[in-house]
């Protein structure tokens, strides 16, 4: 399975819509069995929120579901668990690789660097 995460820092704007239209589109390609999505805040002050209300707006304008997703912040265990991380910006790159738990960094921050 392909796992796939994308943070941003409050996991209510920018990342849940990225993981709610990702998940969409997987399940438009027929790839929902091999492709599994999330999302994740570097922050921890929206933990259980849902979307922000211009974010489930958006979705709903185009047609796609944000039912079921709550912020979340990021854990040490995603950087071993997610094939991908996705940051939604260049400062949430920074954070992640600060957060980085040090026995990984050596060997995953190339997998960054390279997409």
């Amino acid at each position: 399975m392909i796992q796939v995460l994308f943070v941003c820092l409050g996991n209510i704007c920018r990342s849940p819509m990225a993981e709610a239209v990702f998940r969409y589109q997987v399940a438009q390609a027929g790839l929902a069995h091999i492709i599994h999505t999330d999302s994740a805040g570097t922050g921890d002050w929206h933990i259980g929120h849902p979307p922000h209300q211009g974010t489930r707006d958006i979705l709903k304008q185009h047609g796609i579901e944000h039912q079921g997703l709550q912020a979340r912040q990021v854990k040490s265990d995603d950087f071993v668990q997610f094939t991908y991380i996705i940051a939604m910006t260049i400062v949430i790159f920074v954070i992640l690789l600060r957060l980085l738990p040090s026995l990984l960094r050596v060997r995953s921050v190339p997998r960054y660097i390279n997409y």
